[in-house]
Parts: C-alpha cells; sequence; structure tokens
C-alpha cells in the first residue's frame, strides 16, 4: 500500500522521535529471563503460568516466553496447534522434554548444574539473578504500523564489563497474550487465556544458530541492529493481534547464560482503535474485611490513544459517589490504579460495593462494573500487640501498619535475613480510626521457608486475628481501635506442671485444677524459633494429660508457652 508524502514524513519523525533514546553506560543489575516450556494438554501447566505471573509482578525487569513444545502441546482434533518450529529446537536441544512440563530456565543459568528447573524454584532463582550485574545493558525500542503490518525495531547495547566467551548473540522475539484456547488443568477449559506465548523469532533460530552474532563483544564495545518485520497475520491458523503482541530481546553467551534482556510493547501509527478501556480486579482483591477510603484495580487501555483520564460511578452502601482517576496508560496497556473516595461509613454487617467505569479522557463510555462486598474491620484497644515470625528470607518482607488514606504510620523491622525468628512490637494507635496491618513480601512468594505467621492481640491480650500460612504477596487485616481495655491483662497460670518424659521422648503437662478453653502450645528454641504452634480445645472435666510429641528436635534447652483465657505459662525444658 502506496503511503502519501504527509503520512511518509510524520512517520519518519515518529521514528525519529522514538528511536532518539540510547543504550546506558553504567553497570546495571540483570533482568530477568523465564523461558517456560509448557503445553495445553499439561494438567500441571495452568499453575505454571501463574508462578510465572507472580514472579512478573515481583520484579518490574522480568519478562516471560511461554513455549507451547513437546507432546502435550501436539493437538487433538480441532484444537489450536500453538507450536512453533524453533520452540521445538530450544525444548530438544535444552532437554525440557527430559525434566517433565511445566518447567523452565531462569536466563539459561545453570542452577545445581541444571539449566532447566521446576516451577517451584523460578522465583527462588529469579532473585539470585536479580542480584548479579549486567555485563550488557540492552535498548530495544520498536513501532508497528498498521498500514504495512510491519515491525521497526531498534536494538542498542553497551558491555559494561569484561567477558570472556568468544561467542555472543542477540535474540529477539514476538510473544502474544489473550489468547482464547483449551487448557488441561485446574483452572483451565476451553476458554482460557494464555498469555506470554512465543509466536515468532526475528533473529535468526535453528539447530545451529541461535541469533544475531554480536561482533567483538568486550568491555566498552557498542553494537546496534534495526529489524524490519512483517508481522504474521496468523501462526498455525491461530490469530495474532498486533495489540497483544510484546517484544523481547535478550543477549546470549554461546546458546546459554542470558547475559540480559529487555521487553517493550511498540508504539503504534497507523492502527487505530476506538477509545475503550475495561476495569479488572487488582491482584490483592478485597478480603473478608476492608476499610481503605479506595478501592484497587487494574485498567487495561483497549485503544492506541493514551487513556489519561477515567471516572467511576462507586456506589457503596446504596451511596453514590462519582470520582475521577488522572494519569497516564500508553495504547493497549494494563495498569494498576487506585480509585479513591470519599470517606464512608462502614456497617458491622455485609458492606456492598461497586465500581462501574463510566467515561475515558472526559468521553462517555458504558464501561464494565466490579462489585463485591465485605465486613466491618476487627475491634480493638489503642494499643496493639504484635507477634512476628520471619522465614529465612525477611530482607523480603515489610510489616506496616497503614490508616484509612494507605498511609504508612508505621514500620516494623526489616529483620535479619537467614534467622527465622520471633519478633515482639507494641504500638498505639488513636483511638476511634480504621487501621491495616499488612504483609508484604516483594518476591512473591510468602513466608513459607519455614512457613512464618504474625499474631495481633489487644490490651487485654486477648487474639485479635493470626495468620499462619502468608502466600504469595503477603496478607492483610483492617481493625478499628474503638474498644476500651477492660483492665484485665493476661496473668501466670500457676497450676500447670510440665516436664520431659524421656522415655516417651514426649512433653507432657497437666493441670492442678480444672481448665477450660482454648489453649495454644507454644515450643520455642532458646535462639526464639518457634517450632510448634498447636491449638487444642480443652474441655472442663476432661483434662487429664496432654503429651507433646519431640522426639524429632535435637537434645538442647527449649521454652514452652501455655496460653489458655487470660493466662498464661512458661516453662524451660531439657530435652535429652
Amino acid at each position: 500500500m502506496k503511503i502519501r508524502l504527509l503520512n511518509l514524513i510524520l512517520l519518519i519523525l515518529f521514528f525519529q522521535n522514538i528511536f532518539s533514546q540510547t543504550v546506558p553506560t553504567t553497570i546495571q543489575k540483570k533482568s530477568i529471563l523465564l523461558e517456560e516450556f509448557t503445553g495445553m494438554y499439561c494438567g500441571h501447566c495452568p499453575s505454571g503460568h501463574e508462578i510465572a505471573h507472580y514472579l512478573m509482578n515481583a520484579y518490574e525487569n522480568a519478562y516471560v516466553v511461554a513455549i507451547h513444545s513437546g507432546f502435550l502441546s501436539v493437538p487433538y482434533g480441532s484444537d489450536p496447534d500453538y507450536r512453533i518450529p524453533e520452540g521445538e529446537i530450544l525444548d530438544n536441544q535444552l532437554e525440557a522434554y527430559n525434566f517433565g512440563y511445566p518447567c523452565g530456565t531462569i536466563n539459561r543459568h545453570p542452577f545445581q548444574g541444571n539449566i532447566i528447573q521446576g516451577r517451584g524454584e523460578w522465583i527462588y532463582y529469579a532473585k539470585t539473578i536479580s542480584t548479579e550485574d549486567a555485563p550488557v545493558n540492552i535498548l530495544l525500542t520498536g513501532v508497528f504500523d498498521g498500514n504495512t503490518h510491519k515491525l521497526f525495531l531498534h536494538v542498542e547495547g553497551y558491555y559494561t564489563m569484561a567477558v570472556t566467551e568468544p561467542s555472543h548473540w542477540l535474540n529477539i522475539v514476538v510473544t502474544q497474550s489473550d489468547i482464547i484456547g483449551p487448557q488441561s488443568g485446574i483452572g483451565g477449559g476451553t476458554n482460557y487465556v494464555h498469555n506470554h506465548m512465543l509466536r515468532s523469532f526475528i533473529t535468526p533460530m535453528n539447530e545451529e544458530v541461535w541469533g544475531e552474532e554480536i561482533v567483538a563483544p568486550a568491555q566498552g564495545n557498542y553494537f546496534e541492529f534495526n529489524y524490519e518485520y512483517v508481522l504474521p497475520t496468523t501462526v498455525n491458523g491461530v490469530v495474532m493481534k498486533p495489540e497483544n503482541i510484546d517484544i523481547i530481546a535478550f543477549v546470549c553467551a554461546e546458546k546459554t547464560e542470558v547475559l540480559n534482556v529487555i521487553g517493550i510493547k511498540p508504539s503504534y501509527i497507523n492502527y487505530e482503535k476506538p477509545l475503550n478501556a475495561t476495569l479488572l480486579n487488582p491482584e490483592r482483591n478485597i478480603a473478608i474485611r476492608y476499610g481503605f477510603n479506595f478501592f484497587e484495580a487494574k485498567l487495561k487501555n483497549l485503544s492506541n490513544q493514551a487513556v489519561t483520564s477515567a471516572k467511576f460511578e462507586v456506589i457503596i452502601n446504596d451511596e453514590v459517589q462519582e470520582v475521577e482517576w488522572t494519569g497516564e496508560i500508553s495504547s493497549f496497556q494494563t495498569q494498576p490504579i487506585s480509585i479513591m473516595v470519599e470517606p464512608y461509613e462502614i456497617l458491622d454487617a455485609s458492606n456492598k460495593y461497586s465500581i462501574k467505569l463510566i467515561s475515558l479522557n472526559d468521553e462517555p463510555i458504558d464501561g464494565n462494573t466490579l462489585a463485591g462486598s465485605f465486613f466491618a474491620p476487627l475491634e480493638t484497644t489503642e494499643k496493639i500487640f504484635i507477634e512476628i515470625k520471619t522465614d529465612k528470607h525477611a530482607d523480603e518482607n515489610r510489616f506496616l501498619i497503614k490508616d484509612r488514606d494507605g498511609n504508612i504510620v508505621a514500620e516494623f523491622g526489616p529483620y535479619e535475613e537467614n534467622l527465622d525468628t520471633v519478633y515482639y512490637e507494641t504500638i498505639t494507635l488513636n483511638k476511634n480510626e480504621t487501621y491495616c496491618f499488612e504483609v508484604i513480601d516483594q518476591c512473591w512468594n510468602g513466608i513459607q521457608d519455614p512457613r512464618g505467621y504474625y499474631k495481633l492481640r489487644n490490651d487485654d491480650g486477648e487474639l485479635i486475628y493470626q495468620a499462619f500460612d502468608i502466600k504469595l504477596f503477603g496478607d492483610r487485616v483492617f481493625i478499628y481501635t474503638s474498644r476500651e481495655p477492660s483492665g484485665i491483662s493476661e496473668t501466670p497460670l500457676h497450676d500447670a506442671f510440665v516436664f520431659y518424659n524421656a522415655l516417651q521422648q514426649t512433653i507432657e503437662i497437666s493441670f492442678a485444677t480444672e481448665v477450660a478453653g482454648i489453649m495454644e502450645l507454644s515450643l520455642y528454641s532458646v535462639a526464639g524459633t518457634l517450632l510448634v504452634d498447636k491449638i487444642i480445645s480443652v474441655v472442663a472435666g476432661e483434662n487429664g494429660k496432654i503429651s507433646l510429641p519431640v522426639s524429632k528436635y535435637p537434645k538442647g534447652v527449649y521454652l514452652l508457652k501455655i496460653d489458655i483465657g487470660k493466662q498464661f505459662s512458661t516453662s524451660k525444658l531439657l530435652i535429652y
């Protein structure tokens, strides 16, 4: 198709503006590339896709290429074929098929001698890569022209460090998201949303050559490549939508060891889509209780125009507000947003809310609606006692108290890494206000190594809330400081008898008088590490003896704490 002179001039000026950036020359940390080997008939692969998604949430500079390959990707009947020849080459030469699907590589680095890793290791090894200096920096810019259906790409690289490998190769791939199709496994089905799917290689790729060769890779050297690539309209009959593509470029030493990676969504010209967007649920859905003066969501721009403002009709407990968000979401991008609202009354019973998108860039649209409900925050006293059990990766965690507007009013820690132990904190908050206690895990793998927890108690020593299984991004709970302390705090439990039974290798507990209620047994090492946390319901008249097996613990000194009602007992024991 011929382009008119005016359009041609605008096109040249546009490219000059896009390609005017220059690659950084200072040392940067490595970005992360997950090459995920998957298949639509793989029952565990939806779990792998979730972890890949969490990885991209944890690291802004993490990129995923989902490679459909192997026998679990061979289509049956009328099912789509998501394979491409280059994906099969990667699978065969990296021997992903020997591991089982899903599996993947993190920067093609051999961890413990293996390039291919199971999904349970991806986030852990990504953290390792993210701490390393990158020997090469990469800049990638790109434009998609709807008239010619071409991608115009510009790649620059600069070596900030000395390298030893003689052969370095630049790889550029196209991935596509929002492909609807079949997928086996939990959460699968016939309308599964496939993301980051490998669709094509722009650089050379066959059994022998993996990429565009970089001449003379050495510290201080610079390289530059330009590509003009006609984007296919279909791949194996599967439609390729330009608005759903991403371009990923990475540099490899030989065929393995990705030295650095970068990914972009191209800019778009001559490719018009009407102004539109859709409102999506946030990564942290509203749980049982809530209390912020804002609602979190994601806004997906479905247009080639930038979205700079959006208005929403928000209904909370039948009261209507119209609120506005301002910012910038580029064409076809998705971005987390916060929708601020006026302070609202929180009912003790269920609170219903709905959020409807009603305009974009001051133009009315008939947008979609998010809706749900939540209960009121937990009532407590102004003074809060906090018990936190960390895992070995405490450097990944933040423990915060936020006010109703989301402002941080207190932060506990940072706590020491490689030391899973228990910490005790105390804070006094303002009267009759709503707060959020929030745990944030920056690597999106929770507090699980070993499993940690937190407990909140009020000024009377009563348990307000506890969480023992903190996964993914963390956890949060909302509290309301409306209660007055009773003045009756925990008192020592004097009639508990505790001894170590060496023959049975158990700790035996008995009581001189009758006790009843919910009993919590907590066994600690002398270093403060929580080893056992057991909840028992004790019925009056049926106490007898309580045995706590401890055969798996080494010889040494331990502390046992017993909590029941407002009484407690702490005993030091020698296990021998």
